[in-house]
């Protein structure tokens, strides 16, 4: 009786700190529970079970997986051994196999995902219960995931695939595991693929979220990248000017996002030879950043470097001069004269001095006794 009431105190101790978000406090309750299991010597019973699996996945939550994994197979032996290999003792076994994916243990992870999966299938066939379906698409996710993990990526793809058909299309979860099935051909380089798979994932996720949540714009860039990777530069450029559209109006142009994904739409223009778009859009960037840290900052250099770089390119040297030598002052200004970002612009300006025949102009900037690295002209 003594053990019943100390074992209940504990036990709802753990639970009620947990769900207030006390983890110290929820799991040195469950350690005090599972303690007064091994002072009673009473054998095994599935209310013992219960109490292991709910502290192993608290202690998984916390991010202790290797605890975890001792309480779930504690948990899941007591409920073999008592009820056999029913749909308790599968979800103790998927948990456990998360635990071992959570700790690198990939191979592991992927025979209990399988074994749950046989169990689950055939549970699934006499028995008209929601959870068991539920539970059978979800280990078939994390299976798959498993396979990934452990560089198995044709099975990944596969087995994603075979989770496809037992969710309806409008389901975020259909998309995740498209875009799971994408990054297994992204891994195997075969990138137009990928893209297939991406761009239909974004129809999903377009509908559902929201063309202005942060899950359909961070999809949107993946997806960018995805063609930049498949060299269609010329789509990935149009798809990242989309979404830094969306970043805009969900956020400010002031979003250190919008301009990241603004100048990866300028490196698609100069790729395809579109120069008059690069520069329009690394303008963009350089006012934005102007407004945001003022012209005294190793980040606004940056960014006149990047429009210089465009202008070399159209021919326009004397506009190109203009803008590094503005880069150089700033970086001699914030670094000094002694580095490497100094004497890189440094090699820039010189580069373009003699380019336009400004020799002199050349030799003043290098000094007397310096002489410019072909390399970095």
């Amino acid at each position: 009786m003594k053990h019943a009431n100390t074992a209940y105190a504990a036990r709802k101790l753990m639970l009620d700190s947990y769900r207030n978000g006390d983890f110290k406090k929820s799991i040195d309750s469950g350690q005090k529970l599972i303690d007064s299991y091994v002072l009673s010597k009473t054998p095994p019973t599935i209310e013992r079970a219960d109490d292991f699996y709910n502290f192993a996945f608290i202690c998984a939550e916390a991010g202790d997986y290797r605890k975890a994994i001792d309480l779930y197979t504690k948990s899941y032996v007591t409920v073999r051994t008592m009820c056999g290999e029913n749909h308790d003792y599968t979800a103790r076994l998927t948990n456990l196999a998360i635990c071992y994916a959570g700790i690198g243990s990939s191979d592991i992870a992927v025979g209990l995902f399988k074994k749950a999966d046989e169990i689950l299938s055939e549970l699934k066939s006499y028995a008209k219960n929601d959870w068991i379906s539920y539970d059978h698409r979800n280990n078939l996710y994390n299976l798959a995931n498993a396979y990934d993990a452990a560089g198995m990526h044709e099975l990944a793809a596969e087995t994603h695939e075979k989770q496809l058909s037992l969710y309806p299309l409008n389901d975020v979860i259909f998309a995740d595991s498209l875009n799971c099935i994408g990054y297994t051909f992204e891994k195997r380089e075969k990138h137009e693929v990928a893209c297939r798979y991406f761009a239909d994932a974004l129809k999903i996720k377009k509908h559902i979220c929201g063309e202005y949540s942060e899950e359909y714009i961070a999809d949107l860039v993946h997806y960018a990248e995805a063609l930049v990777c498949a060299d269609n530069h010329k789509t990935a450029m149009n798809v990242f000017m989309r979404a830094a559209g969306f970043i805009k109006k969900a956020h400010t142009e002031a979003d250190n996002c919008y301009i990241q994904v603004v100048e990866k739409a300028a490196e698609c223009a100069i790729i395809i030879g579109e120069l008059d778009k690069a520069l329009k859009l690394r303008r963009r960037i350089l006012k934005i950043i102007k407004s945001i840290m003022g012209e005294t900052h190793l980040i606004y250099s940056e960014a006149l470097r990047n429009v210089s770089t465009v202008y070399k390119q159209m021919g326009e040297l004397e506009k190109a001069l203009k803008y590094i030598l503005r880069a150089l002052n700033i970086s001699r200004l914030l670094l000094g004269e002694g580095n490497a970002l100094y004497e890189k612009d440094v090699a820039l300006a010189c580069d373009l001095y003699m380019r336009l025949n400004m020799f002199d102009k050349a030799a003043e900037l290098l000094g007397k006794n310096k002489v410019p690295h072909s390399s970095n002209l």
